[in-house]
């Protein structure tokens, strides 16, 4: 096997840094591939502008044919190149039973990021349609004589779904952004575009919580050994709820300034976002843009509080 962007984990898994091109869009984007004798299947394709990159290292491990491509959500930059894969790689795609149309149809999907991500989305890719009869929804999908459960956790996105597998939790984004920074040190970021619902999301790690997993896997990026991350994660959240709820208070501030002392307060405050001072520039520049996004989300949830 030689692929220089994919990282064996272990003896069956693989990682696929999904690199885009855009400044900072490395260490981002997460594929999962599962490669056993009793089968082989993926965890988030990526976007349709990386879906040869991922054939690529499909050859590169010398599988010729997929079971199942998991799909955790179907935001573009997890789901937006699967229907570019399925004609390369037919299989069954499983995602939860509320997203199935939006696959067969993904006209209003494609529409709707275009109009939220502008020059993002374009990026990406244009979202292709999935045949009916690929898709399906089952909380339990059979990989030979063992089982990969799929769990509802919403929050990050309406559909999302995270999958356990053989001691590995694939999470998509219900745990976080997660960037390994070396010695059981890592930095961590809440993904809560709006609309958010945070008791939503908590439910959410609720569930993960009580799970036995040995592995958790990341959308973005890469993977823990230390289930307590999602509890970490959970009381993040609540950070995040209590310091921009303090400066949600000082309505003399414009949007953008709101946003802006927000992400100050919390580099403060948080001491997992805090640590985004330590990873290299252009990734701080991307982590930046999109800690304003996921504060918006706070701000629409805690306006709604407030009313």
């Amino acid at each position: 096997m030689q692929h220089e962007e994919l990282e064996r984990v272990s003896q069956n898994l693989f990682l696929l840094d999904l690199e885009q091109d855009m400044e900072g869009y490395r260490k981002f984007i997460s594929c999962w591939i599962y490669k056993s004798n009793e089968g082989n299947f993926l965890v988030d394709p990526g976007p349709s502008s990386t879906i040869p990159k991922l054939i690529s290292a499909l050859r590169a491990l010398n599988i010729e044919k997929l079971d199942y491509a998991l799909l955790t959500h179907l935001h573009l930059d997890h789901a937006g190149g699967i229907g570019n894969l399925v004609k390369e790689f037919p299989t069954q795609v499983a995602v939860h039973e509320g997203a199935l149309k939006h696959l067969i149809d993904p006209s209003k999907l494609w529409a709707g990021s275009l109009s939220i991500l502008g020059e993002v989305a374009e990026k990406y890719g244009r979202m292709e349609p999935v045949p009916r009869d690929m898709l399906i929804s089952e909380q339990e999908i059979a990989l030979g004589n063992k089982t990969i459960k799929a769990l509802d956790t919403k929050g990050h996105a309406p559909h999302h779904r995270s999958y356990l597998f053989d001691g590995i939790l694939f999470a998509g984004e219900a745990s976080g952004v997660y960037l390994d920074l070396g010695g059981g040190d890592f930095y961590l970021r809440p993904p809560t575009p709006p609309p958010f619902h945070l008791e939503t999301a908590i439910d959410s790690l609720d569930k993960l919580g009580k799970l036995d997993f040995s592995m958790l896997c990341f959308g973005h990026f890469g993977h823990s050994s230390n289930p307590a991350v999602v509890k970490e994660f959970q009381e993040q959240l609540l950070r995040w709820k209590d310091t921009i709820g303090r400066v949600l208070s000082k309505h003399y501030l414009s949007e953008d300034r709101l946003i802006e002392e927000c992400i100050d307060r919390l580099k403060e405050e948080d001491p997992l976002f805090g640590k985004i001072e330590r990873l290299d520039r252009d990734i701080q520049a991307r982590e930046r843009y999109y800690a304003g996004n996921s504060i918006r989300g706070f701000l629409s949830y805690l306006r709604k509080e407030y009313g």
